[in-house]
């Protein structure tokens, strides 16, 4: 008996050491994604909700993918679009609301979409047209309304506000009230109108060892946030971890976790919101249009084939599309799909592999495709609406035109 203890103890010594030396030789040559990609200090509360720091020069960096990609924020909390330098006095400008996407996580200044958008509409049309990016990481649909009416009384008759709306923003149960937060300089999730717990108030155990000194230790909730945390944390985990996602997705039973969301209402809700959006730009004498910004997971090819097990899983390839016309539809929004352009160029990697956010030729396909629907809007009186044809996946928010149907599209992975 003591002998075979002494056995478990060598086999488990061993392995143990091997594990090390892997994790070791890892870090050195393939280490995980950085576990905070933007630079501490880029956000701050604003009026209507989470912002960011204005005047800011930071960086986004997740280490394997994209490094020190700087970004600037002028003096009024928006990123710069530096494209739009040339314009010293706008006629009318294009108010882009969004999330990270939008904003442009892992993309210089001049790579993200709306700055490719200002490019376009300089080269093709007029030239006194500003577009401002207001992309906040981390908000959802609730903060863009709450922004939007911040932002009214700085709009002028003519203007256009473009909704950059991602899978999170369409899937996210605003019913459930909650808010995000600032705490201890940190992001941190509460009830709204609820007094933030003590333990969220200051940096955890965690947090304080992870920025003193690199390591961060994964939380022990349930397994598969231990995964998560650990292919965040682990080299080794990293490495792993797409191929077990993979396999999971292949056998897991809840193909279609989204399913119970849209039956219980939560994308109607969102598009209330957006609606609402849209009254109000309306009675300022804006317009107002959705870009949808589909997920890598339903445009690319070998992704899709694993996540909706081949095609079963999901009514529809384009399965934002699919979920999100109806709505564009019921309450006359003007919708505009980037689903296609993405998917025609999936093979040369629109977005990050690891990441998921766009990578440059990802912001420049959206960019690209949202120009093109936009460039009518702002020629003018007498210009008629872009309505765009099936193969391209727009619907001008007319009722009486009805959405293209079936198509490809976007989800989060759950």
């Amino acid at each position: 008996m003591k002998r075979r203890g002494q056995n478990l103890l060598l086999v488990a010594g061993s392995v143990a050491l091997f594990l090390g030396l892997a994790e070791a030789v890892l870090w050195l040559v393939a280490p995980p994604p950085r576990l905070a990609p933007i630079a501490p200090g880029s956000f701050a509360v604003a009026p209507w909700g989470l912002g960011l720091t204005p005047g800011f020069t930071g960086w986004t960096d997740n280490r394997i993918e994209y490094r020190d990609r700087v970004f600037h924020v002028d003096a009024r909390g928006r990123r710069v679009t530096p494209a739009a330098r040339s314009i010293a006095v706008p006629r009318r400008r294009v108010w882009v609301l969004g999330d990270s996407q939008t904003f442009g996580q892992g993309l210089a200044d001049a790579e993200t979409w709306p700055n490719v958008l200002q490019r376009r509409l300089l080269a093709a049309g007029p030239a006194d047209v500003r577009v401002e990016n207001l992309g906040v990481p981390a908000i959802n649909v609730d903060q863009y309304h709450s922004r939007l009416k911040a932002t009214l009384p700085a709009t002028r008759p003519g203007d256009l506000v473009l909704v950059g709306l991602s899978w999170n923003d369409l899937v996210t149960d605003q019913a459930r009230d909650v808010v995000v937060q600032l705490a201890g300089g940190h992001l941190v999730t509460g009830a709204a109108g609820a007094a933030v717990p003590a333990t969220q108030t200051a940096p955890s155990w965690r947090l304080r060892l992870f920025e003193a000194t690199g390591v961060a230790i994964p939380r022990f909730l349930d397994v598969g946030q231990f995964v998560l945390d650990l292919s965040r944390n682990s080299a080794l985990g990293s490495l792993l971890a797409p191929r077990l996602r993979t396999l999971y997705y292949r056998v897991r039973a809840d193909s279609n976790a989204f399913a119970p969301l849209f039956a219980a209402g939560v994308a109607r809700r969102n598009f209330q919101l957006l609606a609402d959006m849209k009254r109000r730009a309306a009675g300022a004498g804006l317009g107002f249009a959705v870009v949808f910004l589909p997920n890598r997971l339903f445009f690319d090819d070998d992704l899709y084939a694993a996540y909706s097990q081949d095609g079963r899983a999901f009514p529809a390839r384009n399965y934002l599309a699919h979920a999100a016309l109806p709505l564009c539809r019921d309450f006359a929004i003007r919708c505009i799909d980037t689903f296609d352009a993405l998917h025609a160029r999936w093979r040369d990697r629109p977005a990050w592999p690891v990441d998921g956010h766009y990578a440059p030729l990802g912001a420049r396909l959206v960019g690209e495709t949202a120009a093109a629907a936009v460039l009518p809007l702002l020629a003018g009186p007498g210009v008629a609406p872009h309505r765009g044809t099936p193969s391209k996946q727009r619907f001008d928010g007319n009722p009486a035109v009805p959405p293209p149907q079936g198509g490809r599209g976007p989800a989060a992975p759950r």
